[in-house]
């Protein structure tokens, strides 16, 4: 009996770790509006190892998805190339004199 309580002691702290893990990915990222990450949350609470999972993977399709946008051709993507002092078209020349 000693050994089962333990083992379920061990796997409530797993979920909870993982379950907390996967809030907070879900809450720090700019992925969601507000209501979604409460959404997303209550998932991963009231459905504790599927939520998570699910959440995550979620979580990492975005991720690789902007990666992808964000590398193509090879260079990364600089957000101040795409300000309002870039509307003339200036930007490429900009971005070379960047990289040098």
């Amino acid at each position: 009996m000693q050994v089962l309580n333990e083992v379920l002691l061990g796997l409530l702290i797993i979920l909870i770790v993982v379950n907390a893990y996967a809030c907070w990915r879900v809450c720090v990222g700019d992925n969601y509006e507000r209501g979604q990450k409460t959404m997303q949350c209550a998932i991963i609470w009231l459905s504790p190892f599927l939520g998570a999972a699910l959440c995550l993977y979620l979580l990492r399709d975005h991720d690789s998805k902007r990666r992808r946008l964000d590398n193509q051709d090879g260079a990364l993507l600089d957000d101040s190339l795409l300000d309002a002092d870039n509307a003339g078209g200036d930007y490429l020349a900009r971005a070379e004199s960047d990289h040098q």
